[in-house]
């Protein structure tokens, strides 16, 4: 079959592409965690799976492989809503049944045009955080360049991951 020409899912040869391609990854993803788990049973392979109910890859043949997913939805951009994240844990939720989800999380903006420094407001980060860990997030930051330039976003992020660990 010919390579398809269009993004229809209902164009046959689009199908049998994308059909191929999940087994394709599927089949390479027990490839590389047998690799990893033979040198070394502590370790495993986690794919970056997209994720959600808008990935390409069975999300249930997700949650059967994969030990644990990060959703890596940093920030918002243009209109996405406050509340992403925690859609984000719900589906994970979805996919890994109680097996450990973590909600990867920065305070910049996620734009084009962003600087890496630039911070959000401390209800966005903290409504970000925590719809997340309401949904079932493991709360877990990342900082981009290890120069503090502007610091409003530290206590933010310390009162809303001091919320989110058990006590």
């Amino acid at each position: 079959m010919d390579l398809p020409r269009t993004t229809s899912p209902q164009d046959p040869a689009r199908r049998a592409f994308m059909d191929w391609k999940q087994k394709r990854l599927f089949e390479l993803w027990r490839v590389w965690d047998d690799a990893i788990r033979g040198a070394n049973p502590d370790a495993r392979y986690i794919a970056n799976a997209g994720g959600g109910a808008l990935s390409e890859l069975d999300m249930r043949t997700v949650g059967e492989l994969a030990p644990t997913l990060f959703a890596d939805r940093q920030a918002r951009s243009g209109v996405t809503p406050p509340w992403a994240n925690g859609k984000n844990g719900k589906e994970y939720r979805a996919t890994m049944g109680k097996k450990a989800i973590g909600g990867i999380f920065s305070v910049g903006v996620e734009e084009a045009y962003r600087w890496k420094d630039s911070v959000q407001s401390a209800a966005e980060v903290r409504l970000w955080v925590l719809d997340g860990v309401a949904n079932g997030l493991h709360p877990w930051f990342t900082k981009f360049s290890g120069t503090l330039r502007d610091k409003r976003w530290l206590k933010p992020v310390e009162r809303a991951v001091r919320v989110a660990l058990p006590q």
